[in-house]
């Protein structure tokens, strides 16, 4: 026989060793479902529980951070209307761009969908300002005050009426601005 053959050769049957489950578990709490469902459920229960805990314990950091959103937004805004060159006005609005993205990207992971919502209008409304009128600063106003009283009154959802239309209303705005 070559050696290509003797590759081949069943090898010796090694000895199975059965070990009987323990069911006292099972036993214990009355038998009523397959044990790994039982295991599975305690511990998925548990992990939620923690999960749940954290993200509570996280949100509540988050309504300290999004105070402090809206004091730089407050800032922003106050600085441009007080900025006097183009250059000062332009930089005002990249600071308040750049809060709205840090809103936007972070509100809805705790569930601040009305604060992204207005972040995310905002964001997009302030590259389509061309001019420094009366209007723009209104508007700007009107997006910083709508952020404050979201921030204040920790107003989560956007099922609102109220919430709804003022939405729709700013994004009338901002599409209105880009034809400008």
């Amino acid at each position: 026989m070559s050696d290509k053959e003797d590759n081949n050769k069943p090898e010796e049957e090694e000895k199975v060793t059965i070990i009987k489950a323990d069911r006292s578990l099972k036993n214990e709490i009355g038998n009523l479902m397959p044990l790994d469902k039982i295991l599975n459920e305690n511990i998925m229960t548990e992990a939620e529980i923690k999960i749940k805990e954290n993200v509570d314990y996280l949100r509540g950091a988050y309504d300290s951070l999004l105070d402090h959103y809206m004091f730089y937004l407050r800032g922003a805004y106050e600085e441009l209307k007080y900025a006097e060159s183009k250059d000062e006005k332009t930089q005002c609005l990249k600071d308040i761009q750049h809060t709205a993205l840090s809103i936007k990207s972070s509100a809805g992971i705790f569930g601040y969908d009305l604060a992204e919502k207005f972040a995310t209008s905002l964001y997009l409304f302030i590259p389509n300002i061309k001019t420094f009128d009366d209007r723009i600063y209104l508007l700007l106003e009107s997006y910083t005050k709508c952020m404050e009283i979201i921030a204040e009154r920790k107003i989560t959802g956007v099922e609102d009426d109220i919430a709804q239309k003022l939405l729709k209303e700013f994004d009338k705005i901002t599409e209105q601005q880009k034809k400008i």
